[in-house]
């Protein structure tokens, strides 16, 4: 496999394939050595028509290029590895964002040798400040690792880490920044919610205005541990939200806060 010249497949062109395309393409990669595949036509198109990218069958992403990057949600990954096993070469990188899925998964499934790298990343690549954690499996070298950072590093910082702290990694730096959101969300909300007057009050909707624009949404990773209830319809910190003088909320990116009143769902979440 040559670096500079791989062809590579965005299998299950979402929110987070099309972020990745995206940055890739905006850090220098051709269009033309880029492919697609999409569960829906009118998706493949859209991506053709915004990116100048192809949309090919299954078969032929995996038949014509050297590396699979597979952004299907975990509930799908079934039919895409059933579809894929009869076409992929041996030689082909695998390099799968699918949540919980783990390297030993494709090995059984694809052909014998075929090398793996397993990724985590996080809804901040929308915004190309992603922080992904790479893990090798069985039969992944070195320059597997070091063109799965190359493909990464457009849109964000990426790491290198074993596979057994995949799950926690999954935990907390795919799943931190939706609780972080919810926290954004409640500070934003209490000036309202507790009436404060002028600017104080200006300035929470002005903020909460700005998060709820640059949302990144959620994908499968990015759930919170449960949904935050409402409050007579309204989102938002809830009445029983419990003070706290001294909590640090740290994600894995260095970011950390110190909020006064600690929203419900964090409790949840564990962090004390």
């Amino acid at each position: 496999m040559s670096r500079p010249t791989a062809t590579l497949a965005i299998l299950g062109a979402g929110k987070i394939g099309e972020a990745l395309l995206s940055g890739m393409l905006r850090a220098g990669r051709r269009p033309d050595d880029v492919v697609v595949t999409a569960r829906r036509a009118e998706r493949g198109k859209l991506l053709e028509e915004r990116y100048g990218v192809r949309a090919v069958t299954t078969a032929e992403a995996a038949t014509g290029t050297d590396v699979l990057l597979v952004t299907v949600k975990p509930q799908d990954i079934d039919v895409l590895v059933d579809d894929l096993a009869p076409h992929v070469p041996a030689a082909t990188l695998v390099v799968s964002l699918a949540a919980g899925i783990p390297t030993g998964y494709y090995e059984k499934r694809l052909p014998a040798g075929i090398p793996v790298v397993r990724v985590m990343t996080n809804t901040p690549v929308l915004v190309d400040e992603a922080m992904s954690a790479i893990s090798p499996g069985s039969h992944a070298e070195e320059r597997h690792l070091a063109l799965t950072e190359e493909l990464l590093r457009p849109v964000g910082k990426v790491v290198r880490v074993p596979e057994s702290q995949q799950d926690a990694v999954t935990a907390l730096s795919g799943s931190g920044p939706a609780y972080f959101f919810y926290l954004v969300e409640a500070s934003s909300d209490a000036p309202r919610l507790r009436r404060a007057p002028g600017q104080a009050a200006r300035g929470g909707h002005l903020t909460g205005r700005h998060h709820d624009q640059r949302h990144p949404g959620t994908g499968e990773a990015q759930r919170p541990g449960r949904p935050a209830r409402r409050h007579r319809g309204r989102p938002g910190p809830q009445p029983r939200t419990r003070p706290s003088t001294r909590v640090t909320v740290l994600l894995t990116w260095g970011v950390t806060y110190t909020p006064r009143y600690l929203h419900p769902t964090l409790v949840t979440w564990g962090v004390s």
